[in-house]
């Protein structure tokens, strides 16, 4: 659609500027009908000629040149002069003036009746004003790096006036009623003035942005815009062409009227069922195509979800099939070596806790993996449950895999029992945090303090529950990002991998909230404080 725009708005500057050309060639001797058409009627002015000369250049190169502010210093200029050029003929049809100096600037040659020749009239020079304007946007509206809706907006709606009141001229003279003649020594609008304005106002309209009012309406690309891409035109050129070929009959024959008009309807409905059968085939044959597009995504889409959960079944099945080989190959090992004292096998039981700690791993990544998706899929509701009934299940889990570390973990709860709108994944959420509370901590007693509180924020009720651990600790710029999984460090062990993303999920699909601070304010290597506010409501005591 842009190329087309681009084409019409060419073709139609073109046409304009050879009406232009063809309006100041008028004024050689013997050459007059080019300007006029008939000798009855006023000729272009030459003033009228060059504004058009100087805005359908600037509409020419306004989608070649690059413009900076040189050029649109430059190209404002021209389109602000012609501009004002224009409103101070339109004032000096009022004031009888010269402000725009047209008078001194070009001769007079002669009168039309009592309507001077070679002069702008005050309906050119307000449509000249317009016009600029509208120029004047298209320019500035290339010359900002981000697009102004409001310019985009005016070079719009301006190009469309244009025509408008162009198209109200032209079928004057059509009809044969030109307007502003008889007015004294009023100046009225040349019928090649409004042919060209005519022209002008149709490059204006097709630079436009396609998103600019009005010209959205046919420049999109749904059924609404092709349709009236067709009818639109298709109406103008019927009105248009039926009054033209009614005037000419009636001017070189003597046929009733009422008989070429009744010929014309007949022939126009004929024709406008022809197209509407062409139009309809087209715009059908658009949105069959569009919807067996859009039936080939949908199949698409649903064997890749069947592929996608397939793969994900098989992956979690077999790696934790392999996991668990590893794991039972592993035991008999250490069985079989329990009874050895020797420090070669000593050593290979160590290689062998590291594998059962790998192996753990691997579950816990399987199972994080496949929470993640329960989560995005939304296939877990929320019920209630006794949050701190699962939170000492989770402790005592963790203590029970670590035996070999000393762990103190602390509750301090301002209830026995809290029953809250949760699922099963709150075990996750617990598990993760703690085990990243143990997995980074160098100290030789880990310490983990739980305090659970009542919050208020913006009128809503939150159970508080602080993670405070004496850790490792985590710098100020990781704690923005140590939800995400981009978060992830492969180089070092300090990552947290899929388990605070996890988190993050699983606090967020409890519609709660989630963030992580220093144990001791400004001092982070002495251990992180994670919080998390779960909402209240519904809570049982």
């Amino acid at each position: 659609m842009r190329k087309v725009l681009l084409k019409t708005a060419i073709l139609s500057v073109i046409i304009s500027s050879i009406t232009a050309v063809l309006g100041l060639i008028g004024y050689i001797p013997g050459l007059g009908v080019l300007g006029s058409i008939q000798d009855e009627f006023i000729p272009m002015a030459p003033s009228t000629a060059i504004s058009f000369l100087i805005l359908n250049l600037i509409i020419l190169i306004l989608p070649h040149v690059d413009w900076k502010r040189r050029n649109t210093l430059i190209g404002c200029f021209f389109a602000i002069f012609v501009s004002l050029f224009g409103i101070l003929e339109t004032f000096d049809a009022f004031l009888g003036t010269d402000l725009n100096l047209e008078n001194l600037l070009i001769p007079s040659v002669g009168t039309l009746g009592s309507i001077p020749i070679a002069r702008m009239s005050p309906s050119t020079g307000f449509l000249f004003f317009i016009a600029g304007l509208a120029t004047f946007s298209l320019i500035f509206l290339r010359f900002k790096k981000e697009k102004s809706s409001k310019l985009m907006h005016l070079a719009g709606v301006l190009g469309a006036l244009t025509i408008l009141i162009a198209l109200i001229f032209f079928l004057a003279y059509i009809y044969g009623t030109p307007l502003l003649y008889g007015q004294g020594s009023l100046v009225p609008m040349a019928l090649t003035t409004a042919f060209g304005f005519l022209m002008l106002g149709v490059g204006l309209f097709a630079s436009s942005d396609k998103k600019s009012f009005p010209l959205r309406f046919i420049a999109q690309s749904n059924t609404y815009a092709q349709l009236l891409r067709i009818f639109l035109p298709l109406s103008i050129i019927a009105v248009l062409s039926g009054s033209v070929v009614t005037i000419f009959i009636q001017l070189f024959s003597n046929v009733n009227a009422a008989f070429i008009s009744a010929t014309i309807v007949v022939l126009v409905a004929g024709v406008t069922g022809l197209v509407i059968n062409w139009a309809s085939k087209i715009i059908g044959e658009s949105i069959d195509e569009e919807q067996t597009k859009r039936k080939n995504i949908e199949v698409l889409l649903q064997e890749t979800i069947y592929h996608t959960e397939l793969y994900k079944d098989i992956f979690a099945h077999d790696i934790n099939n392999i996991l668990q080989n590893i794991l039972s190959a592993n035991h008999v090992i250490g069985t079989s070596l329990e009874k050895d004292t020797r420090q070669g096998n000593k050593e290979i039981i160590g290689m062998m806790n590291i594998i059962k700690e790998q192996v753990d791993r691997g579950r816990k990544l399987t199972s994080n993996v496949r929470r993640l998706t329960q989560i995005e899929e939304q296939k877990l509701s929320l019920k209630s449950i006794d949050i701190l009934k699962i939170l000492k299940d989770s402790i005592q889990f963790l203590q029970n895999s670590n035996q070999n570390k000393k762990i103190n973990i602390l509750i301090d709860s301002f209830q026995d029992t809290l029953y809250l709108q949760a699922n099963e994944l709150i075990q996750d959420l617990f598990e993760n945090i703690l085990i990243n509370a143990i997995k980074h901590n160098n100290d030789g007693i880990i310490e983990i303090s739980i305090k659970i509180s009542k919050e208020i924020q913006n009128k809503d009720n939150y159970c508080k529950i602080e993670f405070n651990d004496n850790g490792l600790g985590i710098e100020d710029e990781r704690k923005l990002t140590i939800f995400e999984r981009a978060s992830f460090n492969k180089t070092t062990r300090n990552g947290m991998g899929l388990g605070l993303s996890l988190v993050k999920k699983i606090v967020d699909s409890f519609r709660g909230k989630i963030w992580v601070e220093d144990r001791i304010k400004g001092e982070y290597p002495k251990g992180s404080k994670f919080i998390i506010l779960l909402p209240m409501k519904g809570i049982s005591r």
